[in-house]
Formats: structure tokens, sequence, C-alpha cells
């Protein structure tokens, strides 16, 4: 039981984490756009290289789907994604209470949610 829900979280963070990636790549100055961001340089690289991180994280948990996570097992793994998707959670709730924005809500109960299953599997396993 322990093994499947391991594996199905790995692949929900790792598809979050690639749809964001997509995003941020290839539409980051759309999203500033969307925000009421004026698009400079600076941001558009930004974003792309945040997209990068995120693409390869999403890679990294693709790949560890198949391991032994929770406990002592993948213990790395499991640590990064509970801590990323925690302060995303925190930031996204933060941002969501001054702008109110329905994607900035959706952001942050997804974070919260993966973060939540990461805390589980990180120490309730």
């Amino acid at each position: 039981m322990e093994v499947k829900f391991s594996k199905s979280l790995m692949i929900a963070a790792s598809l979050v984490l690639a749809l964001v990636a997509v995003a941020l790549i290839f539409a980051s100055e759309e999203w500033a756009a969307n925000f009421g961001i004026e698009s400079s340089a600076a941001l558009t690289i930004t974003a792309q290289v945040l997209g990068a991180f995120m693409a390869s994280f999403a890679m990294l948990n693709w790949m560890s789907k198949g391991m032994t996570l929770g406990g002592i097992y993948g213990r790395p793994i499991v640590i990064a994604n509970l801590l990323h998707f925690s302060m995303n959670g925190i930031l996204f709730t933060k941002l969501s209470l001054t702008n109110n924005e329905p994607i900035l809500w959706a952001a942050a109960i997804i974070s919260g949610a993966l973060a939540l299953a990461f805390a589980r599997l990180a120490f309730w396993s």
C-alpha cells in the first residue's frame, strides 16, 4: 500500500512540476502579463531559469517513482519535495490573501496538498 502511495505521489508531483516548467519556459511573458507585470528581459530569463529548475525537479521525481520512498528510504528526495511544496504553499497562500486571484488559490491548495502528502511519506511511513 505504501509503495503505491509513494509512486502515485511522485507521479503527481512530477506532472505538476512539469506543467509549471513548460509554462515558465515557453510562456513566461504571457504569465507576467496575466498578473499585470511588465515583461522585461531580466524577468523572462529569471522565469525561464526557474522553469528549468522545475523541469529538472520534475524529472528527478519521475525517475524516482519506482524507488522505495518514505521513512529512511529516499529521504533526501522526499525532504526536498516537502520543503519545496511547503514553501510554495505558504508563499502562494500569502499572495492569495493579498491578491485574491483564483489561480493563486489553486496553486496554494495544490502545493499544500502535496506538502502534506510528502510530510506523511517522510514522517509517518
